[in-house]
């Protein structure tokens, strides 16, 4: 948007030059008037049962609020001020120096700069009351760019207060919203997670938005007498959410018209289209599936057919999740697993290009371990020196991918899982893409029973569509990407500021250059990885090793062929995955730190 609201700066640097470091120099009447604001704003932290909490003084002016909250008992409040203004922020660092208070603006930041705000609470206090020279419509959009920004990256809740329209008169420049209008888009924002109060007259509201319903509240009662208590999963090592009803109901509506559930609809067209734009590729080149695991298996028989007598084997890494190997035997090939490079944890293509198996594999299985991303270039050199097709396994890079397409995306098809605990996810569902439109199609029939546009199976293929359903979550998930790309990349920055503060910051993996589903904490040994779980388990804090021991460790694939594995088995054990959500609130992430620091 323009800068149409530095408008707003100008007016409080006016009045701050004007009249000092006063309420009035904040545009307030006198002091004890915006000390009960500061109090009706702070009464939203005061019910928490944290011992800490964190605060974020949006348009923190001199920083006043500062002075009340650090007098607030419990829970104690870990604050942070940011303000435009270079004025306001001298006289606050001025009076509090061991305070946090930094210059932002909000609306020309990257996603990277507001992941770095990650918070519990959002108090913004008087930004939206003065409009000044700004019509209704520019305040408006300001008010609501800034919310949207700043919702994504608040784990519990925001405050902020508006001037009311229930007055005798309205000042031409305030900014006056009616509840209905206020209520309407917060509930877009926030569901029903909205409340209202005007404990200083009607003048003025403020309102709460909350991601969670309050303990006590109509949407979330309170436990009967005796009741045991229940987990709230918060702490969970993985707590998907998706879009809800009201988000995908008109997606919904549109298969209910048209009565086309499946087999390539409208809203799979759609995906699909908006999918590949997304990507920077053309629709041809994107085809999506019912499972990461079938969009592998389809890639497969795709680009090197079903196993045969003399090429039965798929060389892959056991350092991956065991759907891998299940897609493979889904494909009529047995797994054959090679270790992984120590740096990187994947397999190296030129050490991969003299294996003595080459010769009996029909087919290479290159995987992104839990998301990172996999240059094309290796493994295009691979399968053309050799003639081995190779695949990749990139289930849970979905940003990665779409970080650096040019690097990542090529003539080697890419799997990716769109299942629900990916960050990209639609409950259940998967893609292929590749730049080669042709071995797309090839994908397609190999999903669709071998059918392609006639109904002739080509190619022993299967079920493996996508279907409308699925379609509809995943058009709503990606109306809210941007959203839930910035809490994620939130969850991980506040990870890092705490393994930076316990000294465990080359101990914690938290990816801040995309969105991950990922936190890992690398143990120096497996005996030190297993007493840190058994902390994390007395503290009630999920954890697990994503990849288990190794896929040749499972049951089910301890006959299968392999090399020595000595990278994998160093590694497996030492590998735990933290708990990640996109709103994970900030005393989990304290908490889970805290116990590995004990550890």
């Amino acid at each position: 948007m323009d800068k149409k609201y530095l408008e707003i700066l100008r007016h409080y640097d006016a009045c701050l030059s004007r009249f000092g470091d006063t309420p009035q120099g904040a545009d307030w009447p006198d002091d004890a008037d915006r000390r009960t604001r500061f109090s009706v704003m702070l009464d939203m932290v005061a019910g928490d049962s944290a011992d800490r909490v964190s605060l974020l003084d949006f348009a923190c002016g001199t920083g006043e609020l500062f002075r009340q909250a650090r007098d607030l008992r419990k829970p104690a409040i870990s604050y942070r001020g940011i303000d435009l203004s270079e004025l306001a922020l001298s006289h606050a660092q001025a009076k509090f120096p061991d305070a946090d208070f930094q210059q932002f603006d909000i609306v020309q930041a990257t996603a990277n700069e507001l992941a770095d705000l990650a918070v519990d609470y959002c108090v913004i206090n008087g930004l939206f009351t003065v409009k000044g020279g700004l019509s209704d419509a520019e305040m408006w959009d300001f008010m609501a760019a800034v919310l949207e920004r700043l919702w994504p990256v608040t784990r519990k809740a925001i405050a902020f207060n508006v001037m009311s329209k229930q007055v005798d008169w309205e000042r031409g420049d305030l900014f006056h919203v009616s509840l209905d209008r206020m209520a309407e888009f917060l509930h877009r924002l926030a569901g029903r997670h909205v409340t209202f109060h005007a404990d200083y007259g009607l003048f003025e509201y403020t309102s709460y938005v909350w991601k969670e319903p309050r303990r006590g509240t109509a949407a979330s009662p309170p436990e009967p007498l005796g009741s045991p208590p229940r987990r709230s999963g918060a702490n969970m090592v993985c707590r998907p959410l998706l879009p809800d009803l009201s988000e995908i109901g008109r997606y919904i509506e549109g298969i209910d018209r048209r009565r086309w559930y499946t087999n390539f609809g409208e809203a799979t067209f759609q995906l699909s289209a908006r999918l590949a734009a997304h990507f920077g590729l053309e629709q041809a080149q994107c085809v999506p599936a019912s499972s990461g695991t079938d969009a592998l298996t389809g890639a497969l028989i795709a680009v090197a057919g079903r196993a045969t007598a003399e090429r039965p084997y798929c060389l892959m890494p056991s350092y991956t999740f065991v759907g891998t190997a299940a897609a493979a035997l889904n494909a009529g090939y047995k797994p054959y697993f090679v270790d992984i490079d120590a740096g990187s944890w994947v397999l190296d293509p030129d050490r991969l290009a003299g294996h003595p198996m080459l010769p009996r594999a029909g087919a290479i299985i290159a995987v992104a371990p839990y998301g990172r991303p996999v240059v094309q270039a290796g493994w295009e050199r691979l399968a053309a020196t050799t003639g081995v097709p190779v695949i990749i396994d990139a289930a849970a890079g979905f940003d990665a991918i779409a970080a650096d397409p040019a690097a990542t995306l090529g003539q080697v098809p890419v799997m990716l899982s769109l299942h629900a605990t990916k960050v990209f996810g639609i409950g259940e569902g998967g893609l292929v893409l590749c730049r080669d439109g042709e071995l797309v199609r090839r994908c397609t029939r190999a999903l669709n029973f071998g059918f392609l546009g006639d109904r002739e199976a080509r190619v022993a293929g299967f079920n493996g569509k996508l279907s409308e359903y699925h379609a509809a979550v995943g058009l709503a998930a990606l109306d809210a990407w941007p959203e839930t790309r910035a809490g994620f990349l939130a969850v991980a920055a506040s990870y890092r500021r705490a393994a930076q503060r316990r000294d465990l910051g080359d101990s914690i993996l938290a990816e801040t250059a995309w969105a991950s589903g990922y936190v890992l904490y690398v143990a120096a040994s497996a005996d030190a990885a297993a007493i840190a779980m058994r902390r994390l388990g007395d503290a009630e804090i999920d954890a697990r090793l994503w990849y288990g021991p190794g896929c040749h460790r499972q049951p089910a694939y301890l006959e299968s062929a392999r090399d020595e594995l000595p990278v994998t088995e160093a590694l497996a054990p030492r590998v735990i995955g933290l708990p990640v959500a996109v709103d994970l609130a900030e005393e989990v992430i304290e908490d889970t730190v805290a116990v590995l620091a004990g550890s």
